[in-house]
């Protein structure tokens, strides 16, 4: 079975490369937190302190980042972890009125 890049013997460009240790903690630096456009806002409610990330949020509090996922999922958990979006939208609304 030939691939999409068998042309002969031609071999494409980024066959046999490696990244060096240092380009990928640049990548990984650049995909978590402030790096990453898709990022969302957390907010804990008890000390109202935003993280960029959830992943820094479950850094700093000592949580496994799996079950900070889980406990994000849900707007009304009693861990008091939200996303900041969720937060706006939905408890900033309803204590207005």
């Amino acid at each position: 079975m030939k691939h999409s890049y068998d042309s002969g013997n031609r071999k494409p460009a980024w066959l046999g490369k490696k990244m060096t240790a240092e380009h990928k903690l640049k990548m990984s630096k650049n995909r978590v937190g402030s790096g990453n456009p898709r990022a969302r806002k957390v907010i804990h409610l008890a000390s109202k302190k935003i993280y960029g990330c959830g992943k820094y949020a479950a850094i700093e509090n000592r949580i496994p980042y799996g079950t900070l996922k889980n406990v994000l999922a849900d707007p009304y958990n009693n861990y008091g972890f939200v996303w900041l979006s969720v937060y706006e939208e939905f408890f900033l609304d309803k204590k207005a009125v």
